[in-house]
Order: C-alpha cells, then sequence, then structure tokens
C-alpha cells in the first residue's frame, strides 16, 4: 500500500525523534554511519519515470499542512439562518442527517412542483483555493417526463463590484441515493471576494425530496496544488507512484517525478563498459512562488565516488519551460537528484521528466513515423483515384515509393475509438476510447448545458492493454506524440509510453505546417544514435474546411457557397458550418475538403524527406472518412457506410523495399500494430487479432467489426470480404424518455442493411429483405459480439411467463431491448430505479445501464453488486428461466474538460 504524504510525515518525523543527528549524517555523508547509500537499484537503460517509487527517496519533500475548515454548516437553527431562498418557507430541517443530525430538506412531495435552490455567501481571499463539500442523499427525486435535472451543488464566485464571474457544477443525485458526498475545488480568482454556495434540488417540475446535511469549507495551503494535479497514472500505465503527475511546461506535456523543495531522490545506476548518457527534462511548476530561489543538481550520492554532474539556480518565474540535459556517466554508483531553496518560506514546485540512462542499443532498429491526418478519406487522394483536384501530390508520391494498400477501413466513423484501435490493435470493445456509456436523452441537454456545460460522455480507454508507444518505449525508443484533437490526447489515455507529449491548435489557419515546425523541432534535438518512435495527428480536413491564401495550383474558390466565411482580414475562406441538403453545396464543401487535404499534404512535403534520410518506417493513415451526402448526410460518425470507413494506408517500409506495389486484400487498422511491431523486431502481445501485413504467410482476412457509438443511433456492423452488415439498434428507452409510458413499437425495432460491396460500391440497394437467410446469420454474429461487449447488466429470459421485476439502487438511463418483441412488456417506473418485464417469447435479452455504475440490482430473489465483477461477463447456458450476466466499462470515466478546450471542441461541432 502507498503512503500518503501525512503517513510519511508521522514515519519521518519518528525516525528522526530516534535518531536525528544520525539520520542526517547519513543522508549528507553516507561514510559516516559506516555503510554506503543504498537506493534501488536497476540495469541500464533506466527509465525512472516509468518505475519511480517510494525507495527512491531520500529526502522526502515538504509535507503538505492540513486544509483550514473555515466552515461547517449541520443546519442547527444558527446556521439556517444564514441560508437565503426565493421560497423562506422552503428552509426546513429534519432530523435524518447523516447521524441522526439535523438536515435540510426540499420536499416536493408526489405532485411534480418547481423547488426553490437555497443559496449562502461566505467572505473569500482572492487567489486561494478551497474545497466545498455537502452530503446529499434523494428520495425518488426527479420527474423523466419534466426533465429535472436532479439536487447538485454548486458555486457561484462575485468579484468586489458584485459580477457573477462563473459557476462550478457538481454531479446531479436523481431518484433513491443513499447519502453522498458532492465536492468541488474553486480557485478564488484576483478579483474574487465572495462565493455564493448553492443547493440545488432540480430544475423545473420534480418530484420528491433532497436531504442536505454536514456543508464543509476548507481552504487549501498553496503547497496542495501539487498533489492536486492530475496524476499521470490516471490516464497512463504502469501505475508506479502518487509522485508522477501529469506536467504540463510550454508546449509540452510530460510525465514527471513531481515535488516541492528541499527534496531528494536518487536511483543506483549500473554502467556498462563503453559508457551510458544520463538524459533528463527539468522545469519549475506554475505554482511555484516569483520571490524562490531554487537550485536543482544532479551528483554521486555516495560521496566516495564524488563530483557534481548538473548544477543549475533558478528564480522563482524562471524553468517554466521545459529544459532538456545530457550528461555522460563512465562508472557505477547511486545518483542523487536534488531541490534545494534559499528560500524556504517560498513554494516551489520541482519537475523532472523523461529522466533515463541511455546505453547503446544492442541491435540497431528503425525508427517509426506513424502520421495521422484526422478525417482523411481514401477516394480523396489522388494515389486512390481522385482527378478532380491536385490535392496529394506528397502523399502520391509516398504511395509511389511505397506500399499503398487498396481497401483499409477504419472500425468506426469518429476520431476517438478508432484512434484506440490504432495505437492498441484492438477494438473499441476492448480499449473502449469513445464509449458513449450513458446517452441522456435531448430533454436534459439544455439544463446540463447551463450548469455543467464542459462535460464529456465519452471515455477515454481503459489502461488494461498496452500501447504502441509503451511496446516500443519498452524497446528503447525514444518516444514522442504531437496532436490537435482532444479525442487523441493524454486525458484520454493516448499519451502512455510517450516521453513528451505536445498538443498544438491544428484547428487554425498554420494547423498542419504547426505540427511539422514542431516535429522538426524535435527531430533537430533529439539523441540521434537511438531510433525513435514518431507519433503525428494532423486535424485539417476535418471541419470547418479552410481554403488558405493564396490558392493552392488547380484550386477554384467555390462560388455562392451558404456559410463561407469571406472575411478580407481572414486570409482563408472558411466554412464552419455545413450547408443545406442539396447536391451542389456538397460539390462545394468538396472543393475546400480538398484544399485542407492539400493543406496537410505540402507540410508533409517538408517532414517527410526528414523521415526518408533517417530510412524510417513510415506509415500514413486516417482515423475516418468524411460524408458529402452519399446517404443524405455531411460529416462524420453518425453511420458505417464506406465514405467513413475506407481510410489511406500507404508505407514506407526500410530502405525503400517493396516500392510500389499496391495490396489488394482488405485490411483494417487493427493491423498497423503488429505490421509495426513486426518490421521493427517487438515481439507483439499473443493476443492482438490483427496481423503483420508484411508477414510471409498470412491467414485469409477475417471478419471485422464496425461500431458507431457517437451520433445518431448506435449501430454495429459487420464487413466480411465483399459483404457489409450493419444493424441499428433498436431505440429502446434512453436516457429520460418516456418514463411513465410504455415504449411503442418502434422502440423494439431494429434496422438492417446488407450490401454487395462488389456489385455496389457506394452502399446504395440494401439486400436485407433479398436474403433473410444472410441477414439472419450476420445478426446472430452481432448479437454473440454485443452479448460479450455491451457495458451494462444484461437479461435473457426463455420460456418465462410471469413478470421479472428489476430493481436498481442507481437511476436507469438506458434499456436496449435487442430481442425483445412489442408483444412484450417493458415498464420502468417514474423514479427510474425499477422496470416490470414481461417477456413471453422463446429468448427475450435486454441490457441495461445505469448513470452510475456502482450499484446493487434486485431481479426475484437475488441481488448482485453491479461493477465489481461479481456476475459472469459472459453470457450463461441457455436455458429456463432468466439468466444474467454484466459487462463492465473499464475504460476512464467521462470528464470534464477546461472552458478553453470545450470552444475548440464547440468549434469542431463534437459538442453543442
Amino acid at each position: 500500500m502507498r503512503r500518503t504524504w501525512t503517513t510519511r510525515f508521522v514515519i519521518l518525523t519518528a525516525v528522526l525523534l530516534v535518531s536525528a543527528a544520525g539520520l542526517f549524517a547519513a543522508l549528507q555523508n553516507p561514510r559516516a554511519t559506516g555503510t554506503p547509500l543504498v537506493l534501488p537499484g536497476h540495469t541500464a537503460p533506466v527509465r525512472l519515470v516509468q518505475v519511480f517509487e517510494e525507495a527512491h527517496w531520500i529526502e522526502l519533500p515538504p509535507i503538505v499542512p492540513p486544509p483550514e475548515r473555515l466552515l461547517h454548516d449541520g443546519f442547527e437553527p444558527e446556521d439556517l439562518a444564514a441560508w437565503q431562498s426565493a421560497e423562506p418557507q422552503a428552509l426546513q430541517r429534519v432530523r435524518e442527517g447523516v447521524d441522526g443530525t439535523w438536515a435540510l430538506v426540499l420536499d416536493a412531495g408526489d405532485e411534480p412542483r418547481e423547488l426553490p435552490e437555497v443559496r449562502r455567501r461566505i467572505e473569500v481571499s482572492p487567489g486561494q483555493r478551497y474545497r466545498i463539500a455537502v452530503q446529499v442523499r434523494t428520495e425518488g427525486l426527479g420527474s423523466a417526463a419534466t426533465g429535472s435535472e436532479g439536487a447538485t451543488l454548486s458555486v457561484t464566485r462575485f468579484s468586489a463590484d458584485g459580477v457573477d464571474v462563473t459557476e462550478d457544477v457538481g454531479p446531479r443525485l436523481r431518484g433513491d441515493t443513499p447519502w453522498r458526498t458532492l465536492e468541488t475545488l474553486v480557485t478564488a480568482e484576483p478579483d474574487t471576494v465572495a462565493f455564493e454556495l448553492r443547493l440545488s434540488p432540480g430544475t423545473g417540475q420534480t418530484l420528491g425530496r433532497v436531504l442536505f446535511d454536514d456543508l464543509t469549507v476548507d481552504r487549501l495551503d498553496p503547497r496542495a496544488g501539487l498533489p492536486l494535479m492530475r496524476s499521470w497514472t490516471e490516464h497512463a500505465r504502469p501505475a508506479p507512484s502518487i509522485d508522477i503527475k501529469t506536467a504540463a511546461l510550454g508546449r509540452e506535456t510530460r510525465p514527471a517525478i513531481a515535488h516541492h523543495a528541499p527534496a531528494s531522490w536518487g536511483f543506483q545506476v549500473d554502467v556498462p563498459d563503453d559508457g551510458a548518457t544520463l538524459r533528463f527534462g527539468w522545469g519549475l511548476g506554475e505554482g511555484t512562488d516569483e520571490a524562490a530561489r531554487v537550485c536543482l543538481r544532479v551528483d554521486w550520492a555516495d560521496q566516495r565516488l564524488g563530483g557534481t554532474l548538473f548544477d543549475e539556480c533558478l528564480a522563482g518565474d524562471e524553468g517554466r519551460a521545459w529544459a532538456d540535459t545530457a550528461l555522460a556517466l563512465d562508472r557505477d554508483g547511486p545518483l542523487r537528484f536534488s531541490a534545494t531553496t534559499a528560500t524556504p518560506d517560498k513554494i516551489t514546485e520541482v519537475f523532472w521528466s523523461d529522466v533515463r540512462v541511455d546505453v547503446a542499443p544492442s541491435e540497431a532498429r528503425p525508427s517509426v513515423a506513424l502520421l495521422v491526418i484526422d478525417t482523411l478519406r481514401a477516394d480523396h487522394l489522388g494515389s486512390y483515384g481522385h482527378s478532380d483536384r491536385p490535392s496529394s501530390p506528397t502523399l502520391d508520391a509516398l504511395a509511389a515509393a511505397g506500399v499503398r494498400f487498396e481497401t483499409a477501413r477504419a472500425p468506426s466513423g469518429w476520431t476517438a475509438p478508432s484512434m484506440g484501435t490504432l495505437v492498441t490493435g484492438r477494438l473499441a470493445a476492448e480499449h473502449r476510447a469513445g464509449t458513449r456509456v450513458v446517452r441522456e436523452q435531448a430533454l436534459t441537454r439544455e439544463a446540463l448545458g447551463a450548469r455543467r456545460k464542459n462535460l464529456l460522455a465519452y471515455t477515454g480507454m481503459t489502461l488494461e492493454h498496452p500501447t504502441l508507444g509503451e511496446l516500443l518505449a519498452g524497446a528503447g525508443y525514444e518516444t514522442f506524440g504531437i496532436q490537435s484533437n482532444y479525442f487523441f490526447s493524454p486525458p484520454m489515455g493516448f499519451a502512455r509510453g510517450y516521453g513528451r507529449n505536445q498538443n498544438y491548435k491544428g484547428s487554425s489557419l498554420k494547423g498542419a505546417r504547426k505540427a511539422v515546425k514542431e516535429v522538426q523541432r524535435w527531430l533537430g534535438d533529439r539523441d540521434e544514435d537511438r531510433p525513435f518512435l514518431l507519433r503525428a495527428h494532423f486535424i485539417d480536413p476535418h471541419m470547418p474546411y479552410r481554403m488558405r491564401r493564396p490558392w493552392a495550383p488547380g484550386f477554384t474558390p467555390p462560388e455562392a457557397l451558404p456559410g463561407l466565411d469571406h472575411d478580407p482580414e481572414l486570409p482563408a475562406l472558411v466554412l464552419r458550418d455545413l450547408p443545406a441538403k442539396e447536391q451542389a453545396h456538397a460539390d462545394a464543401a468538396q472543393v475546400l475538403y480538398d484544399a485542407d487535404i492539400r493543406w496537410v499534404d505540402d507540410a508533409l512535403g517538408e517532414l517527410i524527406p526528414l523521415l526518408e534520410a533517417q530510412d524510417a518506417l513510415i506509415i500514413v493513415v486516417s482515423d475516418h472518412g468524411e460524408a458529402f451526402l452519399e446517404h443524405g448526410v455531411f460529416s462524420h460518425g453518425h453511420g458505417l457506410y464506406e465514405e467513413l470507413l475506407r481510410v489511406p494506408l500507404l508505407v514506407r517500409l526500410p530502405g525503400g523495399a517493396l516500392a510500389g506495389t499496391v495490396v489488394d486484400r482488405p485490411v483494417t487498422l487493427l493491423d498497423v500494430v503488429p505490421t509495426i511491431l513486426g518490421q521493427v523486431g517487438v515481439e507483439p502481445p499473443t493476443d492482438l487479432p490483427g496481423v503483420d501485413l508484411f508477414a510471409a504467410d498470412l491467414p485469409p482476412p477475417e471478419p471485422f467489426i464496425t461500431e458507431s457509438m457517437y451520433s445518431g443511433p448506435d449501430r454495429t456492423g459487420v464487413v466480411d470480404g465483399d459483404v457489409k452488415y450493419v444493424y441499428t439498434h433498436p431505440p429502446g428507452f434512453l436516457g429520460f424518455n418516456q418514463a411513465r409510458v410504455e415504449p411503442s413499437a418502434r422502440a423494439y425495432r431494429a434496422v438492417e442493411e446488407l450490401y454487395d460491396l462488389a456489385a455496389d460500391p457506394g452502399e446504395q440497394h440494401n439486400l436485407a429483405r433479398e436474403r433473410p437467410d444472410q441477414v439472419a446469420r450476420y445478426r446472430a454474429q452481432v448479437h454473440a459480439w454485443l452479448a460479450s461487449t455491451w457495458p451494462g447488466l444484461h437479461i435473457r429470459c426463455d420460456g418465462t411467463t410471469d413478470e421479472q421485476v428489476l430493481t436498481a439502487s442507481e437511476s436507469i438511463g438506458q434499456i436496449s431491448p435487442f430481442t425483445v418483441e412489442p408483444s412484450d412488456r417493458i415498464a420502468l417506473d417514474r423514479t427510474r430505479h425499477q422496470v416490470t418485464l414481461g417477456l413471453t417469447g422463446d429468448s427475450d435479452w435486454l441490457a441495461v445501464r445505469l448513470l452510475e455504475p456502482r450499484a446493487t440490482a434486485t431481479l426475484g430473489d437475488k441481488t448482485w453488486s453491479l461493477g465489481t465483477g461479481e456476475l459472469p461477463a459472459e453470457p450463461p447456458e441457455p436455458g429456463p428461466g432468466c439468466q444474467v450476466w454484466e459487462v463492465l466499462h473499464s475504460g476512464a470515466a467521462a470528464q470534464d474538460v477546461d472552458s478553453e478546450t470545450f470552444a475548440e471542441l464547440e468549434a469542431l461541432g463534437y459538442v453543442e
């Protein structure tokens, strides 16, 4: 078990009380005790930022003081007087608090009505950080028919002139929930003088009641900022230490050993006869006091070796961008990294990033460049037959000098799930990136947007499977990732294995050229003796489309395109919103789309020669395509047609092998990871479903599962050779809709499509009715896939006649009736905690998702704890009665993003 900072302090204090002088002497001079300093030992090459543990500490950082409690409100009579409400009579107390004490209650009763929120203002100090928490319990709270949001805690900042600055909101509780803590961290801005704490029972007409108890406000010590930083282990593997943080300095985000000064840590290094190189980055965090003075030093911790290797002293306002250092090592021994301060009363935040000891590689491996062009459909490149405009001369030349795969497909029509597959070699059902676990109906979207605008309901990757970055970093590769799409970023799990990771604003006029310039800088600074993995992402072809001036040769600006921005101050034509659904507008929009492709292509013309000069393995691929009314819609993310799934795949092999080869075999993004690993000689995980496309004996292509869970209804498809089957899931119950009304027959109706891609590449002729046997076979395959991968509680009843009642401790968010017929009955009660099932068919199967993953569920006389693995993860053998299993969602939780990131996602069309 890892020790907290407080535990460390207690242990260190005890040791100091026993032998303060002796410990001090041992730390400063190992020979004083007669024994050498013992530190964790590692065989080079060492990547300490991945293995750092508590045992590495020589001198522990200063202890973060506990928070100062400013307010504890137990809703006693003297407390209640401080609260205000639009309806003063709403301020009622009951002796039903957490420990049987008083609690504030807001009660709507049995008839829907609008309950007021209650407010209390407290004075705060500018620039300080506060933790605000309250205990909440709900009883039958919320009315699905009226769209009540649920109870929450919110905080409004007020400046000296009384202006409402902003608002922070915690989760919302509905239905019946036991006592639960709602908590938020709020920073008082420089002009903030007061917070207004708001306890809300919901919005609009609501039912039931909510109780609040034990509201607390704690002022955090400024040094608490470092422990509160996002831990790298929240979205990265392995999970070595609480002291490794996601540190952003300048343009780069890196995993870093983070601490306050004074402190020191170290490790034992074993250096081979031909020497080694110690490499690390360093810098000071934004929380460092400008008046501070800190010195960073690296030396041999054992004074018998002696010698300082690195010594740099900084003022508190310096070191806010990563600096990188390389030091020659010619001996074994314990290295010590220390931070001392001449201003112990000032706060310092010290970061050490990507600490490693490099030795000469035992075998030469080629460098790898994975170039990802967002939203690029294959048939808009010249090498894939596009002749309307010269959109891709650089990529066409790369195709001629390398290997072009004629038919490559992405597993999804939008970024997160496809990119998860690209970097793990697994489908979204395994890596979980971009999974929409709970999609609430549009009925609540407006209210949620007003209160918690920056919430994304799409999850990051699970930590279960290694990424390409991890696999190559473990083989000694230097790794660098750069991207301009949040759904391909570190918080979504895509920084795993990358010692350096950089976000840039690709949806701008500079776009790809900005990324190429950063890559060129990195290539110029890096150690050329080691192989590298570069993963560079370019978002230019994504909406909004741009045509930069001067126009590329062969391009003419479209005329009369609705929504086109002709701002003379802007050196581009910009299409921010998709035009009306007319074919002429689609043709005009494609001119701008091709112009964006050409912009990326020209930028790659400056990068690819540099990669070729290093004889790198180069892979160019996309995450998905783009629709231009082929099936009545624009953009992407809404379906599984070929205009969304067909992507380019170009490979330049080391030495220029197989130049000019065109491969007709259908391939998928599943094949990219095993192909790269095969080319560089790294053993792949044994359970990868894809293949090395250059292996000597390739098995026949397997049917390929595709999924769409972003815009529009959920869909699952199978591509089997030249046959594509698409299953659009039955709508069922979703979010808050029809809580008191049994769904219509439409709720049970799946839509099925079947296409012969050889005879009908445009997918215009649905053969589902003409080939029922083939449809039934693929439907069974899709159902088997969903039964094992669809997150939620699955219930399958065979030959039952009695009604079944499912009761959950948390609100039900979605019911998917996969094989339930309209003649069967599904009735969801108004609290959305209970479902009555009248399933009388031969085999009725449905899946239920709850708004909260940790809950209990009862069916008949059996109760299970959900989210714990207590239930089987695979469908039990069919039989009479009802079988129950649960597919766990193992990905990261839905997350909040900062306002700037949210605005960028709005501009890209990801959120409304």
